[in-house]
């Protein structure tokens, strides 16, 4: 059966980053090839780095950092030089046999040649080995338009003595992949050790040297893992699920990583890309200290018998679920199962360390939270819950801390909504002490989130009494419109309660009672509120109805109507308009009371004499203008220094104040509660 090697080559579907991944796939053979050529020790592996352009044309400044480094450039070729067996007639027929069984034991899956044409656009290779007393030389080329060519490889007869020696080419690295390939040697280095680790480890790889025309570099690879490895202790054993397969871990201590990874393999050799540990474990997302104080990461292989066999067979990926789906009743491994286990390890192995680096970010939850510069207190009650607080990730920033903990906040606010429903659906009670206790950790659970609750908004009415402070000190000079921002503060202008939910004014600098109410328009002609029939024009500062609920008496009659007049700052009110200061008052009321009111099922609804009324007005009071409406005008100084006034006749009561007077009473009002908070300053 004959198989198109373009097809093949379609089939792989190689990402940009694994371009090294054929580099790999060759080593690997090498390594298997020189190890069955000396057993015990001689073996020597060469890998040649060649750069796009040539050595000489980039010594230049042009490619050298400001540290003098010369900076990498995409790689073309790359060569690799074995004293292995070599292409004898049986590695050969192997060669041309796709998914050969030759090496299969050992983790090869004969299709490493297929993943280098994916990434380079031939494979040349000339190769000496021996046959008996005999040396032969054969040569060939690979690629997706010529396939083995020629076909037999040409082996010679060599009459002089050569090396024993296989050269293995890749040209031409492909234009998708030439950009991820500026990376260093000692990168590069480091890649090939960490995917062929386990040889390492196992003291059956040769001498591997890395040659770079970058700056004619040479790294013998068997030298660096000592500097930058160190084996931590023995592999551990572990089961993702019960009578499974025996999983090992092995631990390498990287003094020159930043991330701590975790790492599958299959066959002596990484599969696919590492994850990163610090996503599946809080408290592994920097780098440890070991006992000189230096900085180490963590990697962690894991190796199993069970992985060699499900890996595919581009060796990028396992043929493994990610997670168990919701409607699966198999108990099987996962990858997501493998990723727990290793994680009970890491957690109780690294105890002590996690300790440390949990209450360092506990710490740094706790100062966020009480800021005092910016209290989050909505967020106070879950100090108390070290056990949630230390699954939140340590290198965050304060806006994804943030977003932390408000989910955490819902969970639980979600999860005591359940419970509270649950314990109060129960129909019969069989154990009434366990039902108390469940349904007395709920209510107290609720208890501390109203506290939270409570205390988030009274310090955002901390902030507003602050702000509205500080407007009423910007100077009243120049087009700076503060009567408007004032009154934007309480209630926006030209809005009503159709368009402003409670909780976005602040009503509650006037009155707390008018926190809720029926209807409410900012700025707006009396004539154009929907619950009126009117013809006028006027436009109140806020004008406040309140109707009657369903169940009221009195189905038919509004049962309070307020208006607020705000005057700006600094203004003259000796003027004859001004001078009386319910003057405006009386006029919108006079107004409203011609009108006829709607309830919001269209029906209308009596506004009577005997309705009660509210007109308040705030403005700049002086000694001059306090004496003239005391003297001449009804109104009535009260304790607090604001001014009243009655009129019985229409059951109207007309109250006046300063803007520091309704800044001192809101404050003042919750002055208790903010010194319980520690914000009263």
């Amino acid at each position: 059966m004959e198989m198109s090697v373009k097809s093949k080559v379609d089939e792989i579907n190689l990402r940009p980053h694994e371009f090294l991944l054929p580099l790999f796939e060759v080593v690997v053979n090498s390594i298997l090839s020189v190890s069955d050529n000396h057993p015990k020790s001689g073996g020597l592996i060469d890998i040649y780095i060649e750069r796009t352009v040539n050595n000489e044309l980039f010594k230049t400044d042009a490619f050298v950092n400001n540290e003098g480094k010369i900076i990498p450039i995409p790689i073309e070729n790359i060569i690799i030089k074995d004293n292995g067996i070599g292409f004898d007639d049986e590695n050969f027929r192997s060669f041309n046999m796709a998914y050969s069984e030759k090496n299969r034991s050992r983790g090869c899956k004969g299709v490493g040649r297929f993943t280098v044409l994916a990434c380079f656009e031939e494979m040349h290779v000339t190769s000496v080995y021996k046959v008996g007393n005999r040396q032969l030389k054969r040569e060939f080329s690979f690629d997706v338009i010529n396939e083995v060519n020629p076909k037999d490889g040409n082996p010679q007869i060599l009459n002089s003595a050569e090396k024993i020696k296989t050269v293995v080419k890749l040209n031409n690295c492909r234009q998708k992949f030439k950009e991820k390939s500026a990376i260093s040697t000692i990168q590069i280095a480091k890649d090939v050790i960490e995917h062929c680790l386990p040889f390492f480890i196992n003291n059956n790889v040769p001498t591997i040297i890395l040659h770079d025309n970058l700056d004619n570099t040479e790294l013998i690879l068997n030298d660096i893992i000592g500097t930058v490895i160190n084996f931590e202790g023995k592999p551990l054993s572990f089961h993702p699920i019960k009578d499974s397969e025996e999983f090992k871990l092995l631990l390498v201590k990287r003094s020159d990583a930043k991330t701590h990874r975790l790492r599958l393999c299959a066959n002596n050799r990484v599969v696919g890309r590492s994850d990163n540990l610090g996503n599946l474990i809080p408290g592994f997302e920097g780098s440890f200290k070991n006992e000189n104080e230096e900085d180490f990461c963590l990697d962690a292989y894991v190796l199993s018998s069970f992985l060699d066999s499900r890996v595919n067979t581009v060796r990028n990926s396992f043929n493994i679920p990610a997670q168990l789906e919701d409607y699966s009743i198999i108990d099987e491994i996962t990858i997501s199962g493998i990723q727990s286990s290793v994680k009970s390890i890491l957690e109780s192995k690294y105890e002590s360390d996690l300790e440390k680096i949990k209450a360092i970010n506990y710490d740094r939850i706790k100062r966020y939270i009480l800021n005092p510069k910016k209290l989050r207190v909505q967020y106070r009650s879950l100090l108390s819950r070290k056990d949630l607080l230390k699954n939140i990730p340590t290198n965050l920033s304060d806006d994804r801390l943030e977003e932390y903990l408000h989910k955490i906040k819902f969970i639980l606010e979600k999860e005591l909504s359940n419970g509270l429903k649950k314990a109060t659906k129960k129909g019969k009670v069989e154990d009434y002490a366990e039902y108390s206790t469940i349904v007395k950790k709920l209510i107290d659970q609720e208890a501390q989130f109203a506290k939270d609750k409570l205390a988030d908004l009274l310090i955002q009415r901390k902030a507003i009494l602050q702000l509205l402070k500080k407007m009423l000190k910007i100077s009243k000079d120049g087009d700076y419109k503060l009567e408007e921002d004032l009154h934007n503060l309480i209630f926006p202008m030209g809005e009503s309660t159709d368009s402003i939910p409670y909780e976005y004014h602040n009503l509650w600098l006037l009155d707390e009672r008018l926190a809720f109410h029926s209807y409410t328009n900012s700025d707006k002609k009396i004539k154009s509120t929907p619950i009126l029939s009117s013809i006028s024009n006027k436009e109140p500062d806020i004008a406040i109805f309140d109707f009657p609920w369903a169940f009221s008496e009195k189905q038919s009659q509004m049962n309070s109507m307020v208006i607020f007049e705000f005057k700006r700052p600094g203004r003259d009110m000796n003027t004859t308009l001004d001078k009386n200061l319910d003057n405006q008052i009386m006029v919108y009321f006079q107004d409203l009371m011609e009108s006829k009111a709607k309830d919001y099922n269209g029906e209308y609804v009596n506004l009577e004499k005997t309705t009660p009324k509210f007109g308040y007005v705030v403005c700049d009071l002086h000694k001059d203008l306090i004496e003239h409406n005391v003297n001449f005008n009804g109104f009535r100084q009260t304790p607090y220094k604001t001014l009243y006034k009655l009129n019985d006749m229409i059951n109207l009561h007309i109250e006046v104040m300063s803007y520091q007077q309704l800044i001192e009473m809101s404050e003042k009002k919750h002055l208790a509660f903010f010194k319980e908070l520690g914000i009263e300053n």
